[in-house]
């Protein structure tokens, strides 16, 4: 979170993957995996952890940002 935080997000990226990998529901390793391929331009598998977060944590207080999100990625 640290390197996302931190605007390095291609580093994010790969290590947030392997959280996900690790655990699968992991709602919070999902919407910042989500965020991290959005700024690397990649917006399909953005949008499968974006939707994925939403499925984990629908009453999170992002996923009204998320749900606007990915109606700008489709």
């Amino acid at each position: 979170m640290a390197l996302f935080d931190a605007g390095n997000a291609v580093a994010a990226r790969s290590l947030l993957a392997r959280v996900v990998e690790l655990q699968p529901d992991n709602a919070a390793a999902h919407y910042k995996l989500g965020l991290c391929c959005v700024n690397t331009g990649d917006a399909v598998e953005a949008r499968e952890h974006l939707r994925r977060f939403l499925e984990l944590a629908p009453e999170d207080p992002e996923a009204a940002s998320v749900e606007e999100m990915l109606a700008y990625l489709e």
